[in-house]
């Protein structure tokens, strides 16, 4: 239920692209302001950037925090 199938525009479920990102989250791990989260190596390189965040604030990327929606 929480997956895209890497489709880069899953529908109407408030999630952006294939990496499902909360827009709050994109706001935070997006490369630049422009950045479009319909580009597949914007979407790439934010999911690193998120990565990068997760494991500074000492949360385990592959947990819960990166994409919680999927362990509810």
């Amino acid at each position: 239920r929480c997956e895209s199938g890497w489709r880069n525009d899953p529908g109407e479920n408030g999630f952006l692209g294939g990496a499902q990102f909360h827009p709050a989250t994109w706001e935070r791990a997006r490369r630049h302001p422009d950045a479009d989260w319909r580009n597949w190596y914007e979407q790439g390189w934010a999911v690193a950037r998120w990565i990068e965040i997760l494991r500074a604030s000492g949360e385990d990327p592959g947990g819960t925090g990166g994409w919680p929606g999927c362990w509810n």
